[in-house]
């Protein structure tokens, strides 16, 4: 993009270069040197050199200041050289005339009028028809509506390219700011739990270590009474494992899992509770994938089965994954030289249109924030299927 803002703009540059160029030329070829001979080339140098101060294609813009500049210096010359009909420099001015229609802005909209009269300005200066300033003074303001155009399709490309830039550079931030509270939740999830596991089992150990000291002591005088002391501590410690389990599945988050295990259990069970036939055909191992990542794709297979059995009444699902190495690139501001990808097919009764409720939008959701796509087709008499695709991410 860049590359083509820079050709045209230098393109434009040459078109006036070569109109100078041309009046240099047939200046040089004049016989003789003399006064006005050096007048006329200083002018004409002045009229080339002058508004290339306020306009260099990739350096330098001013575009008020070089239309008048150009007008005052090229113009004049111009109008000079219609004054003049015997000078070898006599020319016309429409390449300098599209050159103005590239630069013109609001503020320098006035110059138009400036380019349409000056054919007419030069009738009395000279033997000029009016049909002859009609004709160069439409063709003056036609090779600048030409340059009005060019630079308004360069202004669309330019303005365009500075969105697409401002857009990724808030993805980058949205997707850095996604982390960073992913990264928050994360760890205030296992403070939280930890907390509770230092208020919660801290306590019932050292009321069992308490009772248990008290049962030893009661053992030689009343051991029925220490029995049943013995069974209260052992009913506490089953009640207390439980809540254990509880919190270790709680912070499994925070370790690492093992997802190839997570998704053939998943499906197994699904397979096992619902008499729906699943298959997997796995492609890669999951081996250091991301918490969030993993989750994700868990959730992903989750929904799709749900949403295959309750909406579908799918009576087979196939299940593809694959880990492989990026042969292209995808529309993500995560680079990622491996992807993840996932093809989820069911046999159930396609209704055509998807409807995206909860499910479907927080799911799209997790993977745009992850980088990903989601892309889903459903046919009549052929079913559903939900095509998935993830930057591998490791774990950090």
């Amino acid at each position: 993009m860049k590359k083509w803002f820079a050709f045209m703009e230098w393109g434009i540059f040459a078109l006036r270069a070569y109109h100078y160029l041309m009046i240099a030329i047939q200046l040089a070829a004049q016989a003789s040197f003399s006064v006005s001979f050096a007048v006329e080339a200083i002018w004409l140098a002045a009229a080339f050199i002058v508004p290339i101060l306020f306009w260099l294609p990739g350096k330098k813009v001013q575009p008020t200041a070089f239309v008048i500049t150009e007008l005052l210096l090229g113009g004049s010359y111009s109008l000079y050289s219609i004054a003049h009909p015997t000078l070898a420099a006599n020319v016309d001015y429409l390449l300098p005339s599209l050159t103005i229609g590239y630069m013109l802005t609001r503020r320098n909209i006035w110059s138009l009028a400036i380019v349409f009269s000056m054919p007419f300005l030069a009738m009395p200066l000279h033997e000029v028809s009016w049909s002859l300033a009609l004709r160069q003074s439409t063709d003056n303001l036609l090779f600048a509506f030409i340059g009005i155009w060019v630079g308004y399709i360069a202004n669309a490309y330019r303005e365009k390219n500075q969105l697409m830039q401002e857009v990724e550079q808030q993805n980058e931030q949205l997707r850095q700011l996604a982390e960073q509270i992913a990264r928050m939740t994360r760890s205030e999830e296992r403070h939280r739990l930890s907390g509770e596991l230092h208020d919660a089992l801290g306590h019932s150990y050292i009321s069992l270590i308490m009772g248990l000291d008290v049962s030893i002591a009661l053992l030689e005088r009343d051991p029925e009474q220490a029995k049943q002391r013995l069974h209260s501590l052992r009913t506490l410690a089953e009640q207390q494992l439980e809540h254990m389990r509880d919190f270790v599945h709680g912070m499994a988050e925070e370790r690492e899992e093992h997802w190839d295990e997570q998704l053939s259990t998943l499906l197994q069970q699904f397979r096992e509770h619902t008499g729906t036939v699943t298959h997997l055909h796995h492609s890669g191992s999951l081996y250091g994938l991301s918490p969030d990542i993993g989750h994700t794709l868990i959730r992903v297979i989750q929904e799709s089965l749900t949403n295959a059995l309750k909406h579908g009444k799918a009576t087979e699902i196939t299940v593809h994954l694959n880990v492989h190495t990026a042969t292209k690139k995808i529309d993500t501001a995560i680079p990622s030289a491996k992807l993840l990808t996932i093809r989820i097919h069911n046999n159930g009764n396609a209704g055509g249109h998807i409807a995206y409720g909860f499910g479907l939008t927080s799911m799209q959701q997790q993977l745009e924030v992850l980088g990903g796509q989601l892309d889903i087709q459903s046919h009549p008499q052929i079913g559903t299927t939900v095509h998935v695709t993830i930057p591998w991410k490791g774990v950090e």
